[in-house]
């Protein structure tokens, strides 16, 4: 029994590490993904149709950004002064094109659709190398990122129009930059040139564009802008390491290059400054609200601010307990909004867009909390393993940080309105590669621990045959109906009708 066991581990694992498994996940994610961008009705939930929006709007111009409020504009908010704006403009050069070759929202729609994807797929690519870069083992860089696209709101997210697809791949980039510098520095001898100075730009590079991307980028550029500092601080003065040089090291460019580098820094500098730095000086504040930008009146044509304001005014402020509750609800429910599904719709073009929400599927639910809770414990009780790889330890502080500081916006936003508003497993995506790595590493210790990971396998195929139950787009197929998908495309109902017959015979879902 123990050698069947072994064997079996061992074959488990073997295809796990093996070169195609990783391209065997890009292509799960890529049919879930195109299913969805080819059979869901516009507008997604995701605010999908706050982005086309915006896209067929920076298509009217060639600035990259606002300099005063569109006519009639209030529904996406106060433009002049948002600094989430560059996927938009991206988006707006191929949409000039669709728009020229076809007048068909649809089409221009899932073409955007299939832009999106392809961010996406590139973000998997980076978190690969992130991932080989950082020591990770090949078997457990393949089994992370394998469970990251069985996340329903994984696929869901990167099959519509949305910035947050563009912000993953960019948090990966920054992640990449940043382990590299740690390891530079943490690797250097005391002849070793004073600072990696063409890394440090590309981490600055990506930092500010992003930021410019989506304004929750932002915190992920201080975080590590404030470990490029003290990183450097550390390894050159706390530690007994002396620099004998105090040159520059270029690294990885000449010097053609590092002067285009150097004038993309500035660019992407200045449009933060344009943004964040004259938001500051303008507002007192880096994203200034609407109410203080636009009037009452033009802010509540934006339904996330008019939303807010109306809570704001309707429900009384939170009791002590509720304060003190409000971090287990905010938890539950970032992971219930990983887990469950969501559509939107329409009566007619123009009109109010309705969410309608559905709960996970059990199965995939229930151990989706029990893998989450094993790791965390795992994590906690194993965290050696990860502070001793240094890049990882650094990155994991990076995306704490962000998560530190989206709870916290979430709190404002509760003690303001009164009502848990705006907390949404989607935001986590950007780093949920990262976060699902750490729990990795500690389930790796727990079972390492207790059975020398003979069972390490039996798990992880568990666990898989459980998120099947569920994960992915499953519980959207599951839960779909005709009101769903394309209106007046036969194919699309076709399809996920049935899709939907067999998984009703192979899927436990609860009434």
């Amino acid at each position: 029994m123990r050698d069947k066991l072994k064997t079996f581990n061992e074959l488990i694992v073997r295809a796990v590490r093996s070169p195609g498994f990783f391209y065997v996940v890009v292509a799960l994610l890529v049919l879930q993904a195109a299913w969805i961008a080819l059979t869901a009705r516009y507008p997604q939930a995701f605010d999908e149709n706050y982005h086309f929006g915006l896209i067929q709007l920076h298509a009217q111009q060639w600035l990259p950004f606002f300099t005063s409020q569109p006519p009639d504009s209030g529904v996406y908010g106060a433009l002049a002064r948002d600094p989430s704006y560059l996927f938009h403009f991206l988006l707006s050069l191929p949409y000039r094109v669709l728009s020229i070759l076809t007048s068909s929202e649809m089409a221009q729609v899932i073409a955007l659709r299939f832009i999106n994807i392809g961010i996406f797929v590139a973000g998997l690519f980076v978190y690969r190398r992130l991932f080989d870069e950082i020591s990770i083992s090949v078997a457990m860089r393949n089994a992370v990122l394998f469970f990251f696209v069985l996340l329903p709101v994984v696929p869901l997210l990167a099959g519509q129009i949305n910035y947050d697809n563009l912000m993953f791949l960019f948090s990966g980039l920054i992640f990449i930059h940043l382990g590299r510098y740690v390891q530079y520095m943490r690797n250097r001898t005391p002849t070793s040139p004073l600072v990696p100075t063409s890394i440090a730009l590309q981490v600055v590079l990506i930092g500010s564009l992003g930021s410019v991307v989506k304004f929750a980028f932002a915190p992920i550029f201080l975080a590590a802008v404030v470990i490029l500092l003290v990183s450097t601080v550390f390894y050159y003065h706390l530690s007994r390491i002396k620099p004998k040089s105090f040159k520059l090291v270029f690294n990885l460019f000449d010097k053609r290059k590092l002067v285009i580098l150097a004038v993309c820094v500035a660019i992407g500098l200045g449009l933060c400054f344009e943004r964040y730095g004259v938001n500051v000086l303008q507002y007192h504040d880096p994203v200034p609200d609407c109410g203080t930008v636009l009037s009452i009146d033009e802010c509540q044509a934006y339904s996330p601010w008019a939303r807010d304001y109306l809570f704001a005014n309707t429900y009384p402020r939170p009791s002590f307990l509720s304060y003190a509750v409000y971090p287990f609800v905010w938890l539950w429910r970032m992971v219930f909004e990983t887990m469950f599904t969501i559509t939107s719709s329409t009566d007619q073009p123009g009109d109010p867009v309705s969410y309608y929400a559905y709960a996970p599927l059990r199965i995939a639910y229930v151990a989706s909390l029990v893998a989450t809770a094993g790791g965390l414990i795992g994590a906690l009780a194993f965290w050696r393993r990860i502070r001793c790889n240094r890049p990882l330890a650094v990155i994991l502080g990076v995306a704490a940080f962000y998560t530190v500081v989206l709870f916290a916006q979430n709190f404002s936003s509760y003690h303001h309105t009164g009502e848990a508003v705006a907390i949404h497993g989607r935001y986590l995506v950007a780093v949920y590669p990262v976060l699902l790595l750490c729990l990795a590493i500690g389930w790796h210790g727990l079972l390492g621990k207790i059975a020398r990971g003979r069972y390490e396998a039996i798990v992880l195929v568990a666990l898989t045959l459980l998120f099947l139950q569920g994960g992915g787009i499953t519980v959207w197929l599951v839960k779909s109906n005709s009101s769903w998908y394309w209106q007046n495309n036969a194919p699309a109902a076709d399809a996920n009708a049935a899709v939907k017959t067999l998984l009703d015979k192979v899927i436990y879902h609860q009434p």
